[in-house]
């Protein structure tokens, strides 16, 4: 599959959007979408990027990996103070410093989690996962647009009906998905941080929304999550 979004590597791009440069568009996530020609690929990518799903929250999922990654302090010369960042390999990915497995056997989520409504007049997809990171709140209903997010739903459609209502959608482990993932260019996590950050920008979605839609416990995350750069403001003027 050809890479249209893959300057240095997935983590180099999310450093990118990080420091607000450049978020890639939604349009930029429907053409990589295309270019998965096995179904249920796709339908990964594109399921990831619509809820801002973990991947432990979208595949049959036994064990919770919680890695800890190394940190480096680098000194800021314009602003004359020193920061923590992420050690990086060679190849641009993060140094684990600790992983702890942790027993949570989840199934993934299933043909039959995906449902549809009519909704104060709008048509929406509903998708009912697992919530990691929230010790309260264990399952959450991502609703989708289905008018303003046609393409990808249709797309997702195509693989949806090839399951029966118990099936889950992938039956693969974590590496084998973050490997599909990571050749648009992007690895997960990544989709989610452009997936919330679209919320914002495209729906308007104020910090308490953010809250909800991404299962946090408060609304601390979503000054991590929401990327603007002038022109998203400018828009609000």
């Amino acid at each position: 599959m050809k890479k249209q979004y893959d300057k240095q590597g997935p983590w180099s791009n999310q450093r990118e959007h990080k420091a607000g440069e450049y978020t890639p568009p939604q349009s930029i996530i429907i053409n990589l979408a295309k270019e998965y020609d096995n179904l249920q690929h796709r339908a990964l990518f594109i399921i990831t990027y619509l809820t801002a799903g973990r991947i432990s929250e979208v595949i049959p999922t036994k064990f919770l990996r919680k890695v800890k990654y190394k940190m480096q302090i680098i000194e800021d010369e314009e602003l004359g103070i020193k920061k923590k960042r992420l050690l990086l390999t060679k190849n641009n990915s993060p140094v684990a410093d600790s992983v702890e497995k942790i027993e949570i056997n989840y199934e993934g989520i299933r043909r039959k989690d995906i449902t549809y409504a009519v909704e104060k007049g709008k048509n929406i997809m509903y998708i009912e996962m697992h919530n990691r990171k929230n010790k309260t709140i264990k399952h959450k209903i991502q609703p989708i647009p289905v008018d303003k997010e046609t393409e990808l739903v249709v797309m997702l459609n195509d693989y949806l009906v090839t399951l029966d209502d118990e099936e889950p959608l992938f039956d693969f482990e974590y590496r084998k998905a973050h490997r599909i993932i990571t050749k648009s260019g992007f690895n997960p996590h990544f989709l989610r941080d452009i997936r919330l950050t679209h919320m914002g920008r495209l729906y308007d979605f104020d910090a308490l929304r953010l809250v909800k839609f991404a299962g946090w416990t408060d609304a601390k995350p979503a000054m991590t999550y929401m990327r603007y750069n002038p022109h998203d403001l400018i828009e609000k003027y």
